[in-house]
């Protein structure tokens, strides 16, 4: 793992592109939360980039391989996969679930002493990589108060 300004890496330029392409309220929401990233180093790790259970086969000896490794990258946002997998989990609850529970989940993520930061920057950065989930978390932390979740 290595500290490193965001801007200088081109995934965040592709963070960049992908949300100005959003017309309207996630463009406008994702701005100042770019301006709060960026004001510090952050850290930057190995990460699949696409790390689901699709993506792991076991054999019959039971060793395990991991398959589908175009996103990976050496610099990736830190909690790339640790998000992604996340997201993955809990896919269905939330698309469908309350205001109630996606607060639960996000204090319950939260409570490993992620910084919500880091976490806001590994959802941008996986949707840049088209990945609508991420998109939708994204739209439900502008509804609430993010920075609060830890409270």
């Amino acid at each position: 793992m290595q500290i490193t300004q965001v801007n200088e890496k081109d995934w965040w330029k592709s963070i960049i592109l992908h949300f100005n392409k959003k017309a309207g309220r996630l463009s406008e929401i994702v701005k100042p939360w770019l301006i709060e990233i960026n004001k510090q180093p952050r850290r930057v790790s190995f990460a699949h980039g696409d790390l689901g259970s699709e993506n792991v086969f076991e054999d019959c000896a039971g060793n395990l391989y991991l398959i589908d490794w175009e996103r990976a990258r050496f610099d990736a946002p830190y909690l790339t996969d640790y998000i992604g997998i996340w997201l993955g989990s809990f896919h269905e609850a939330i698309i469908n679930a309350d205001d109630k529970w996606f607060i639960s989940a996000m204090k319950e993520l939260l409570q490993d002493n992620l910084d919500i930061w880091d976490v806001i920057l590994a959802l941008l950065y996986i949707a840049s990589l088209k990945f609508r989930l991420a998109e939708i978390v994204i739209e439900r932390l502008s509804v609430q108060s993010c920075i609060n979740f830890k409270d």
